[in-house]
């Protein structure tokens, strides 16, 4: 049985969540990455498509780069994780995201780029 992980990022770094898609499946086959694919900040309506879909998720993974504490949709989706009672964990593209966390998610646990220590970090939120 897989159970579904939310990706929240910029467009900007689609291609770290693509690559963390295919890199987490092969490692770990009972978690299934998912996203939303196009949102505007501007657009109430994705706000209510991302809900949905977060609603049938464990929690949440912010890819975490030098602007995304300025992101507004980044920010509603560590926002409508906390509101689901979901869990939350960062993962750092730059290797050091603690001074571009937002803060909402600074709180939480939040790594470096480890497939490993993704994988052993998302096993404790199924068991």
């Amino acid at each position: 049985m897989s159970v579904q992980v939310f990706v929240s990022c910029l467009t900007k770094h689609n291609w770290a969540r693509d690559k963390l898609i295919a890199e987490l499946s092969a490692i770990c086959p009972s978690i299934e990455l998912v996203y939303l694919h196009v949102k505007e900040a501007s657009d109430s309506s994705w706000k209510t498509s991302c809900r949905n879909i977060m609603e049938r998720t464990i929690g949440t993974i912010v890819l975490i780069g030098r602007s995304t504490h300025l992101s507004e949709g980044v920010r509603w989706e560590i926002e409508e994780t906390k509101r689901q009672n979901k869990r939350i964990l960062g993962i750092s593209l730059d290797g050091e995201a603690a001074p571009h966390v937002s803060l909402e998610i600074r709180h939480t646990d939040v790594v470096t780029w480890s497939n490993e220590t993704l994988a052993t970090r998302l096993e404790t939120w199924i068991h």
